[in-house]
C-alpha cells in the first residue's frame, strides 16, 4: 500500500513539473513569436517568472524576465519593466548575490514611482527592508519600511499592519523599545481587528522578545506561554520552537536551569520538525552552554559537536549559492589580479631600489656628517687641551710675578720707611741749621756788627780801641768756630747720606 501510494505519489509530482514546464516552454515561445507589445502577455510571464524565481528554479525565471524586460523596454511599457526588474532582484538575492538584488530593487522602485504605481514601491521598499534586515542592517531595514509606510493607503490595514510590525522588529535590534513597542501594537490590534489571528500571535512573539530585552520578564513569559499555547493547537513547529527557546532563556535568565533545559529541548525537537536548520544549530549551542553550566560534560559535548556540524552544514549549503557565481567572476579576476600583482610588483621593486638608493645616500651623508663632526670634536678637543695648558702656563707665570710683585712691594715700603727716616732726619738738621743761622750765626754776626759800628761812630782812646778789637777778635774766633762746627755736620751728613744710599 506504502508503495503504491509513493508511486503515485512520484507519478503526480511528475507530472506537476511536466505542467509547470509546459507552461514555461509556452510562456517562452509565446514572448518570442510577439511582434508587439502584449500587456497581458508580459505581465503573466513576469507572475510565472516571479514564481519560479520563489521556488529556486532561477535559470528558467531569469530567461523569462530578460525576454519581458527586452520588449517591455522596447515599447515602453514602465510596467512590464518595473515587474522584470523586480523578478531579477528576487533571482539575485536568491543567488545570495545581495549587492545587485538590491540595485535591482531600487530601479524597479524607480519605475513603479514614475508611473505612481502605489502598490509595486511598496513590494520593493518590503523586499529590501526585509534583506536588510536579514543581512543585520537593521537601520537601513528600518528607514526602507519607514518610507514604505508612506505610500500604504489607509485601507490597506493588512499592508500597515505587516508594516508596523517589521518596523517593530527593526527597532528592537536598534534598542529603541518604546517605539517599538507602540508600532507592535499597533499591528497587534489591526490583525485582531481583522480577524488574522496568525499575524497576531506573530506580534505577541515580537513583543515577548521586546520585554524580555527590556527585563520585563513577567511580560515576556505571558506572551510566549499564550503563543505556546495558539501554535500547539496549529502543529506549527516554528512558532513552537521561537516561543519555548525564548521561555527557556527566561528560566536561564532566572538560573532555573531544570526548567530552561526542558524548554530548550522542546524548542530544539521542534526546529528538527520544521527543518530550519540554523534555529536548531542556536537551540544546540545554548544546550552545550545550559549542560556546561551543570558540569554536565558529556551533553554539552554532545550538543556542541551537534551545534558545529548544524552550523557548517547551514552555512555550507548557504555559500555554496554564491560559489558559481565567484568561479565565474575568479576567472576574470584571476587574470586581472596577475596584471596587477606583475605591475605591484614591478613597482615595489622600483621603489625597493630607489628606498636602497636613498638609504645609501642617506648613510653616506650621515657617514660624512660624523666624520665631519668627529675631526671637529677632536680639533675642539686639541684647541681646549693646549689652551689649558697654555692657561697652566699663565697661571704660575702670574703666580711668580705676583711673588715677585709682592717682594718689590715689601722692598719699595722697607726703602720708603728708610726714605721717610732719612727726611725727617733732613728735616731736622733743615730746623737745625735754620735755628743756627737764626740765632746762634746771627748772634755772632750781630756782635761783630755791632762792634764795626761803635767802631765807626764813637770816640775812644787806645785803652778802648785795644778792647774793642780783642772783642772783635774773640766774636770773630766765636763765629769761626760755629762755622767749623757747621762744616764738620755737613761732613757728617753727607756720610750718613753715603751710607744710606
Amino acid at each position: 500500500m506504502k508503495k503504491c501510494f509513493f508511486v503515485f505519489f512520484s507519478i503526480l509530482t511528475s507530472y506537476s513539473q511536466l505542467m509547470a514546464s509546459d507552461a514555461y516552454l509556452e510562456i517562452i515561445s509565446k514572448l518570442k513569436k510577439a511582434t508587439q507589445v502584449d500587456t497581458g502577455l508580459i505581465n503573466l510571464a513576469n507572475a510565472e517568472a516571479l514564481d519560479l524565481a520563489l521556488n529556486g528554479q532561477y535559470k528558467k525565471a531569469e530567461q523569462i524576465s530578460a525576454l519581458t524586460y527586452s520588449q517591455s523596454k522596447k515599447d515602453n511599457y514602465k510596467r512590464g519593466q518595473a515587474a522584470s526588474l523586480y523578478t531579477y532582484s528576487i533571482i539575485k538575492l536568491g543567488k545570495g548575490d545581495v549587492e545587485n538584488g538590491l540595485n535591482h530593487l531600487v530601479e524597479s522602485r524607480v519605475i513603479y514611482e514614475s508611473i505612481n504605481d502605489s502598490n509595486g514601491i511598496v513590494k520593493c521598499y518590503v523586499e529590501s527592508g526585509i534583506t536588510y534586515f536579514t543581512q543585520k542592517e537593521f537601520k537601513d531595514a528600518l528607514r526602507e519600511f519607514e518610507n514604505c509606510y508612506k505610500f500604504i493607503q489607509i485601507k490597506e490595514e493588512n499592508k500597515i499592519a505587516l508594516n508596523r510590525y517589521l518596523s517593530g522588529l527593526c527597532l528592537i535590534e536598534l534598542n529603541l523599545y518604546e517605539r517599538a513597542e507602540l508600532y507592535l501594537k499597533q499591528a497587534e490590534q489591526l490583525y485582531i481587528k481583522n480577524n488574522l489571528i496568525f499575524n497576531t500571535h506573530e506580534c505577541y512573539t515580537g513583543l515577548a522578545e521586546l520585554y524580555f530585552k527590556r527585563k520585563e520578564l513577567a511580560l515576556a513569559k505571558k506572551y510566549y506561554e499564550k503563543n505556546i499555547d495558539y501554535f500547539l493547537d496549529e502543529k506549527e513547529y516554528t512558532g513552537l520552537a521561537i516561543n519555548t527557546f525564548g521561555l527557556g532563556n527566561i528560566y536561564n535568565l532566572q538560573n532555573n536551569y531544570k526548567e530552561a533545559k526542558k524548554y530548550y529541548l522542546n524548542a530544539y525537537n521542534y526546529s528538527l520538525l520544521s527543518g530550519e536548520l540554523y534555529r536548531k544549530d542556536e537551540y544546540a549551542k545554548a544546550l552545550s552552554a545550559l549542560y556546561l553550566k551543570e558540569k554536565d560534560y558529556k551533553n554539552a559535548y554532545t550538543y556542541n559537536e551537534i551545534f558545529h556540524a548544524a552550523h557548517d552544514t547551514f552555512y555550507n549549503s548557504e555559500n555554496s549559492k554564491a560559489v558559481n557565481t565567484l568561479q565565474s567572476k575568479l576567472k576574470i579576476a584571476r587574470k586581472q589580479y596577475e596584471n596587477d600583482l606583475l605591475k605591484k610588483q614591478q613597482i615595489a621593486k622600483d621603489q625597493i631600489i630607489a628606498a636602497q638608493t636613498n638609504f645609501l645616500y642617506v648613510v653616506v651623508g650621515a657617514s660624512a656628517l660624523l666624520l665631519i663632526f668627529a675631526i671637529y670634536a677632536y680639533v675642539q678637543f686639541q684647541n681646549k687641551k693646549r689652551l689649558s695648558k697654555e692657561l697652566l702656563r699663565l697661571n704660575s707665570d702670574i703666580l711668580l710675578l705676583s711673588k715677585e710683585i709682592e717682594e718689590k712691594n715689601k722692598l719699595l715700603e722697607k726703602d720708603n720707611y728708610k726714605k721717610a727716616i732719612n727726611i725727617q732726619a733732613k728735616e731736622k738738621r733743615i730746623l737745625d741749621f735754620a735755628f743756627f743761622n737764626a740765632h746762634e750765626l746771627r748772634a755772632a754776626v750781630a756782635r761783630i756788627l755791632g762792634l764795626v759800628n761803635v767802631f765807626k761812630h764813637s770816640y775812644y782812646n787806645q785803652e778802648d780801641l785795644s778792647t774793642i778789637v780783642e772783642m772783635v777778635e774773640k766774636s770773630t774766633l766765636g763765629l769761626d768756630d760755629m762755622v767749623k762746627d757747621f762744616g764738620n755736620r755737613l761732613i757728617v751728613i753727607e756720610e750718613e747720606e753715603n751710607k744710606s744710599e
